[in-house]
């Protein structure tokens, strides 16, 4: 896969953690914004499933998307998981058409 992609992120909040998972979610805008590569980074909340959470992100490359998932904050992020959230993410990774 090379060139743009966009990953989108499926994430079930544990039972009763569903404002932890949004504080979790917010917190990390900022970081991924400042990353090299990274065109775009938001999470949605689900208004009619308020455990349910998607990220949506577009990286420059996969190069620089992989080396997200390997920054600090998203190490954090995945070991607060671990307690926050039912299950492992969903993850899907998309390539640009053009």
């Amino acid at each position: 896969m090379s060139g743009p992609i966009t990953a989108v992120a499926r994430l079930k909040a544990a039972p009763g953690q569903e404002e932890r998972v949004r504080a979790q979610a917010l917190s990390l805008v900022g970081p991924t914004l400042a990353e090299p590569g990274c065109l775009f980074y938001r999470p949605y909340q689900d208004p009619l499933d308020p455990g349910s959470w998607v990220v949506v992100e577009q990286w420059a490359s996969r190069a620089e998307f992989d080396a997200h998932l390997a920054a600090p904050h998203m190490a954090e992020a995945f070991a607060a998981g671990a307690t926050l959230l039912a299950g492992p993410p969903e993850l899907q990774l998309l390539a640009d058409l053009d």
